[in-house]
């Protein structure tokens, strides 16, 4: 059996956080843009598309769309904000075994 063991770097793990929100700030943007493009072409279906439901079934699921893309944006905040405190607590232990190792190594 190998012991098996790994280095977390807080700064990439704040930097990944950075990159989280960055997406998640920047999506309310972008899906409002699609949603106004797609709207457009919901509106291709023209009265036929009226008739027959189309045109609803298609506003419908923009709707569903653009409603996920803001759960999205809120999880990939959520995830931000959760790599943050992540790195925060690397640190700080880190921070704390080096206390402990200097006491340790100033009572020999």
């Amino acid at each position: 059996m190998t012991d098996q063991q790994f280095e977390t770097d807080p700064s990439a793990v704040m930097a990944l956080a950075g990159d989280f929100h960055q997406e998640a700030t920047s999506l309310p943007g972008d899906a409002v843009s699609f949603g106004r493009s797609a709207g457009q072409i919901g509106a291709a279906f023209g009265v036929l598309g009226a008739c027959d439901g189309a045109s609803q079934q298609y506003a419908n699921l923009l709707n569903s769309t653009l409603n996920a893309l803001g759960k999205i944006a809120e999880m990939l905040e959520g995830d931000a904000e959760q790599l943050g405190q992540t790195a925060q607590t690397y640190v700080e232990n880190e921070q704390q075994v080096q206390q402990h190792f200097t006491r340790v190594h100033q009572s020999f």
